[in-house]
């Protein structure tokens, strides 16, 4: 399919754009999907006092024509033409390549070409008044769907891997395109991969929009026609004389954006007699120009640069209630006015619109930071404010984050910002690590390394290189609380990041050395971090120095533990306490210390049960005392695998009373385990009169969900009839006969939607022919 320019004729489809056709495709609490038509033209009239730089440079008003990229056009035209049923494409390219207009230009040749054409919205970054309200009924998508997602870096990864798999599911019998627009590549592609990797969906090579023309030459001509265009928006009497500047072959100019700033500065200068700014004054010079078409107001920089960094907000009491908060006026009088001047200066159908494009916005951010000294007091005041959600808060993070990745006194101002209000810790990106990894303050450095979230998609391996700058930059003065913190947190990356090898041990040993050599007051607080660490470790530790070496970490956390003043949280301790003991007492089966493994599971068991009675942690100590049976039968010692079985299922059982879709499952596992630990102590009968009280609870709990379910209560129908018919009493009602018919039929209604449990039919109808056959 070649290219032409008819690729832009007609009205275009805009991504973000709340103009035109908007219907709700998908609506969920992380993001949402519009299906989006072709936008009108602006209809309405912007006298020239407001054609302001952020009006003429803004991508939506079009100002200058689209400039046809063939080379991009055309891969991006292949991909669509793929027999892919379902392909995700990464377009990437730093902020003001031109991303979004070759987008706008692609959706609206897709839309003209028959696709339905959608963009993602991310609840947790996008401005309010992308998000409209749901309205009843849909847009029948076709059977070719594209869907843009714009800014696919500042998306949590998580969510934008939940939006592709809904967009599979939702649209199965569809052809699907799903377009990433991103300022990077490094931190999301390759993250997204591994994850999609096990998929059906095509990843095809990312693109990477490099220069706009491929000439000086080339670039002359787009700078003559962007100035052009500038010109004539600007309604100035005459032909445009513009000339390029000399030093057009800069790599700065493979930027549309800062040509086209080039251009307008220079229309600006020959329209008002100046002298043409250098290529690094062209922000400061067109923000000046930006600034002379406001009317004044003592506090209308003030309003713009809050509604760079928050808004636009979604109504006119919520703008109202930031104006107010931030402090910049002194009466709710004085905000209305304020409001009602910005609204005059930036017309829109929301309040506080942002200044844009993103870049200038960013630019204006900045300088405002430099030359107003209350400025960076403002957003302290939004971001403390319990009054202020945490989406502005998030906004403002993200806007901060990429303003300071290029101007340096604005990571002063972020690092300030972040060592005094933790709510801007929430939202760890990418970006935020590579700009704390190379420059935040290490007290910084370890707020943003507490706030990192386990499991980390596509953060680990920055959260591994944050971990090893902490490390460099830890100052010898750091209390020993801190030190351990620290260094465990650097373990612990090492080991999930698979970078263990020989570091992960030497630092293991480091912090024991410290630990143990420091007096009791100076290593208070300490301990638990450290047995922490010592377990998480233990496996690592075992295989690379083997278990007796293992076992002495062992030994240390469960000294460190039970030596630790007293926590905060007690139920932490006594959990690690048990899970300590239950690895010690691995570690000793496998030396053969049989005797000394008895006693240390015994223990464990003791604590657990303990715990379990005042409700302490009661998931992990499900879970543990379900791997002490297992220990108990291996040291043979039935009665106590009973016993921690027991222990186990009734502690499943807890949970699943209120919570039986999630504890159902190992509820069954834990009462069939139990069961058999009873039948190998002798107890057929207890083992028969405990299954059958869970069948009971079972049954009441099928509505819930049947398809899960019933496979359960067929399992434990079909281990009570064995063993009731093997190892229990004759008068047990009701009957194993009874009981293996009723699990027979389940079996066979859940057959279709579980396959696997065909081998259990089997043993079923095995058993039913056995008791019949007595």
């Amino acid at each position: 399919m070649s290219i032409t320019n008819s690729f832009v004729a007609g009205p275009a489809v805009q991504i973000g754009s709340v103009g035109g056709n908007v219907t709700i495709a998908l609506d969920r609490p992380d993001y949402q999907v519009q299906w989006l038509g072709p936008t009108p033209a602006q209809a309405t009239y912007i006298p020239k006092r407001h054609r302001a730089p952020s009006y003429l440079l803004n991508t939506r008003r079009e100002v200058v024509p689209y400039r046809n990229r063939p080379v991009e056009e055309q891969r991006l035209l292949d991909w669509l033409a793929s027999p892919a049923p379902v392909s995700v494409l990464l377009l990437h390219g730093a902020g003001g390549r031109g991303k979004t207009r070759l987008a706008n230009a692609f959706t609206t040749h897709s839309h003209a070409t028959g696709w339905s054409v959608a963009h993602a919205l991310n609840r947790a970054t996008d401005r309010p008044s992308m998000l409209p309200t749901p309205t009843p009924g849909s847009t029948e998508p076709g059977q070719h769907i594209l869907v843009t997602v714009d800014y696919a870096e500042r998306w949590p990864a998580d969510t934008l891997l939940t939006l592709i798999s809904d967009l599979a599911r939702t649209h199965a019998t569809a052809t699907l395109r799903v377009l990433l627009l991103s300022r990077s590549v490094q931190d999301l592609w390759q993250p997204l991969c591994d994850q999609l990797d096990t998929t059906a969906i095509e990843l095809p090579e990312p693109i990477e929009l490099l220069d706009l023309t491929d000439s000086v030459e080339a670039r002359a001509g787009a700078f003559l026609d962007a100035a052009q265009a500038f010109h004539g928006a600007l309604e100035l009497i005459g032909n445009c004389t513009t000339t390029p500047p000399d030093d057009l072959g800069h790599e700065d100019y493979a930027s549309p954006l800062i040509l086209h700033m080039t251009a307008l500065a220079a229309v600006c200068a020959e329209r008002d007699h100046e002298e043409l700014p250098q290529r690094d004054e062209l922000s400061g010079y067109l923000l000046a120009h930006e600034r002379r078409s406001w009317p004044p107001h003592p506090n209308g920089g003030d309003a713009v640069f809050l509604a760079t960094l928050f808004g636009p907000i979604a109504d006119e009491k919520g703008a109202l209630g930031l104006l107010d908060i931030a402090g910049v006026t002194h009466s709710t009088a004085a905000s209305r006015a304020l409001l009602t001047w910005h609204d005059r200066v930036y017309p829109s159908p929301h309040d506080l619109p942002p200044l844009l494009p993103d870049r200038f916005g960013e630019d204006y951010i900045a300088d405002h930071l430099r030359t107003h000294p209350r400025a960076s007091a403002l957003v302290e005041r939004v971001i403390e404010s319990d009054n202020v959600g945490m989406g502005p808060v998030r906004r403002c993070a993200t806007v901060l984050v990429a303003t300071a990745s290029r101007h340096s006194h604005v990571r002063e101002v972020l690092w300030k910002l972040m060592s005094k209000q933790r709510r801007l810790l929430a939202f760890p990106t990418p970006a935020l690590l590579r700009l704390a990894i190379a420059d935040a303050p290490f007290h910084v450095q370890v707020s943003i390394g507490e706030h990192l979230p386990r499991p980390e998609v596509g953060l680990r391996e920055l959260g591994l290189e944050l971990s090893l700058r902490m490390e460099q930059n830890l100052p010898s003065d750091t209390p020993l609380p801190e030190q351990i913190a620290v260094l465990a947190g650097l373990v612990t990356r090492l080991l999930e990041a698979d970078h263990g090898d020989r570091r992960a041990l030497s630092l293991i040993r480091r912090i024991m050395s410290v630990v143990l050599t420091a007096s009791t007051r100076d290593r208070a607080g300490s301990e638990l971090p450290v047995a922490q660490i010592l377990l998480s470790a233990n496996d690592y530790v075992a295989r690379n120095l083997g278990r007796a070496n293992a076992l002495a970490s062992i030994d240390v956390a469960t000294d460190l533990i039970r030596g630790s003043s007293a926590p905060a949280n007690p139920s932490h301790r006594t959990t690690l306490l048990i899970f300590a003991l239950i690895k010690r007492t691995k570690l000793l089966i496998s030396l053969q210390r049989t005797s000394d493994a008895v006693e240390s599971a015994v223990e464990a068991l003791g604590l657990a049960e303990r715990a379990a009675e005042d409700g302490l942690d009661l998931a992990n100590l499900a879970a543990g005392t379900a791997v002490l049976a297992n220990q108990f039968t291996t040291l043979g010692k039935p009665r106590a695998a009973a016993r921690a079985a027991g222990c186990s299922a009734n502690t499943y059982l807890k949970l699943a009373l209120s919570q039986p879709e999630v504890y159902a499952e190992r509820t069954a596992s834990g009462y069939t385990a139990t069961a058999n630990a009873l039948v190998l102590a002798d107890k057929g009968n207890e083992a028969v009169q405990m299954l059958l009280t869970v069948i009971d609870l079972m049954r009441k709990w099928i509505p819930i969900n049947p398809r899960a379910f019933e496979p359960l209560l067929a399992q434990l129908l079909h281990n009570a009839a064995l063993i009731q018919f093997r190892h229990g009493a004759a008068e047990v009602h009701p009957p194993p006969r009874e009981l293996v018919a009723e699990a027979v039929a389940l079996y066979r209604v859940s057959l279709s939607g579980h396959p696997w449990l065909a081998s259990k039919l089997e043993e079923g109808l095995s058993l039913q022919r056995e008791i019949e056959n007595r």
